[in-house]
């Protein structure tokens, strides 16, 4: 991984007493400080041909990539910051020079390029000769995101507060640690990047350079597209991270915020993606929809359509049903099939969890006029409930339904039989609850859960 210039660090300099290297035709070669495996996990620090830095405010433009490289001056300043800085002695005493105390801004704001195999850190030289050893000066977190958090990255922001994680510092006697910086309070350091980046099921890591100190409770701000929305993270309150000079400290992006419990999902209904409300009643269970499949005018009692198990045709004339001994899926999946390719079928555990009462509360009531079984969620989930109407199965006409009627509704999960033609059925009726086997070929009803079920 290469360390790059990038436009991340302004400098403050004081006036300089230069007694050499002021030619300015003068050619400095220049290294990277070393890292190791334990610090910066094994990555080689490089220059690339192209990078500038600053020395004792004139630019200079690396010839060549490589761990070292030779700097000659640009003709023209840079009109951009640069973050590596060389310093040589300030004044001479009639024996040595001495370096006078070099001051560095790392930004609050930074705009840069994200790359998956470099990234940018601030370094600074010191030297009264042509030969310059950079050393990093600050500590690097790496912030890993994947896309079941969030799907893309545009900005992040990091804060400490009250504890500083960006503004001045001095270098001392030469030295690469940090003093104290000026003042108590400086703003989130923002990165900005030029493009949103894409995250991945794996992880993609973002590396944000901060200043070495001792911090607590850092919040992480996500925005995935720079319309300031954003997903927001917490390390443990009042437990302190020390981030030292040089070293990587890799934090996971976790969404702290509470998964949603309600929401919609797309479904293609009489030809138009319609957004299909869902609920979820229990911790870890499926997300159901809020009508059943076949529904055209979204009402949750609405009976919806009449399906053969594993069939997309509402009161098919020929009762055509899937055979075999696996469970529904793919297009032989009744949700998927009409719904499109958000939705699925219930299991027969679903569907169990469902009726027995022990993860819900379930009642008979009447909606708008219609008998429904109500099961409504616990706990957080309490505000939360679907409504399945008695819309009986169909059989030339409907059987079942209505005031004295029953609900029927097909999970995925097959029953074994000799025939393999039955599957787990749900059938509610007042007083009575069944999950049994009934014959492939009953058209009944589909209660479709979301694909994703945590």
């Amino acid at each position: 991984m290469a360390l790059a210039a990038a436009t991340m660090l302004c400098s403050c300099q004081k006036e300089f007493d230069r007694k050499q290297n002021t030619d300015k035709n003068a050619e400095f070669t220049a290294t990277m400080e070393m890292v190791t495996k334990a610090t910066l996990e094994g990555m080689t620090p490089s220059w690339e041909e192209g990078d500038e830095i600053n020395i004792e405010g004139k630019t200079y433009i690396a010839q060549s990539s490589g761990t070292t490289t030779t700097f000659k001056p640009k003709a023209e300043p840079s009109p951009r910051e640069i973050n590596h800085y060389a310093f040589f002695s300030a004044y001479w005493d009639g024996d040595k020079y001495y370096l006078s105390d070099p001051e560095f801004l790392i930004p609050a704001n930074i705009n840069e390029t994200w790359s998956a195999d470099k990234f940018n850190m601030p370094m600074y030289a010191h030297s009264n000769t042509n030969e310059l050893q950079f050393k990093n000066l600050c500590g690097v977190l790496k912030i890993v995101v994947k896309s079941d958090r969030i799907p893309a990255v545009k900005r992040i922001s990091i804060d400490s507060w009250p504890r500083q994680m960006n503004g001045y510092c001095i270098i001392r006697n030469g030295g690469a640690s940090f003093e104290d910086i000026a003042g108590e309070y400086t703003e989130p350091t923002t990165v900005t990047y030029s493009e949103a980046v894409k995250t991945t099921a794996e992880g993609v890591a973002f590396y944000i350079a901060v200043v070495p100190r001792e911090y607590e409770d850092i919040k992480i701000q996500l925005d995935p597209d720079g319309n300031g929305y954003t997903k927001i993270m917490s390390t443990i309150p009042d437990k302190k991270i020390t981030i030292e000079r040089n070293k990587i400290y890799t934090i996971v992006f976790e969404d702290n915020s509470p998964a949603p419990t309600r929401g919609t999902a797309k479904a293609t209904i009489e030809g138009k993606e319609v957004d299909v409300p869902w609920v979820q009643l229990w911790e870890n269970g499926p997300k159901w929809a809020e009508y059943n499949v076949g529904v055209t005018d979204g009402k949750p009692e609405s009976y919806g359509g009449h399906y053969c198990w594993g069939g997309s045709i509402d009161r098919d004339p020929h009762k055509t049903y899937k055979h075999g001994t696996e469970p529904l899926s793919g297009n032989d999946d009744t949700a998927k099939a009409v719904w499109g390719s958000n939705w699925r079928m219930p299991t027969k555990e679903e569907l169990e969890l469902l009726h027995t009462g022990e993860k819900t509360d379930t009642d008979w009531t009447t909606v708008n006029g219609v008998k429904c079984k109500s099961f409504k969620g616990r706990d957080k989930y309490k505000d939360n409930i679907i409504y399945m109407p008695a819309a009986g199965y169909y059989d030339g006409r409907l059987i079942n339904d209505g005031e004295n009627g029953y609900c029927y509704c097909w999970s995925s999960t097959p029953y074994p039989s000799e025939s393999n033609d039955y599957s787990w059925h749900l059938i509610l009726m007042n007083g009575v609850k069944q999950f049994t086997s009934h014959h492939r070929d009953c058209e009944s009803s589909v209660r479709a859960v979301l694909m994703e079920t945590n």
